[in-house]
């Protein structure tokens, strides 16, 4: 992150300081402090990052078109995985 310099405050073309915080995690072996963002804050004028960024298509299918094609087949096979993590480590 950067200062803006000032040819760049003088331009007519909106700033926005996205609000963040430090999160401290005393029990984390790794990242003790990390950065958290928020762009859902409102700016001065009302608006946030999230309202002007575009948003991207839907990746997912709906819920009822999931459980649809799971009753179509006569047999169905579940799995899940489950990784355990040893907490000494």
């Amino acid at each position: 992150m950067t200062p803006l310099g000032a040819a760049e405050v003088r331009r007519n073309c909106p700033n926005f300081y996205m609000p963040h915080r430090g999160v401290l995690t005393e029990t984390s072996s790794t990242t003790k402090l990390r950065v958290v963002f928020n762009g859902s804050e409102k700016s001065s004028i009302g608006i946030s990052l999230n309202d002007i960024l575009m948003t991207g298509p839907k990746v997912q299918d709906d819920i009822f078109e999931i459980v649809q094609r799971f009753r179509l087949h006569r047999i169905v096979m579940s799995i899940q995985e489950l990784i355990m993590l040893d907490p000494s480590m």
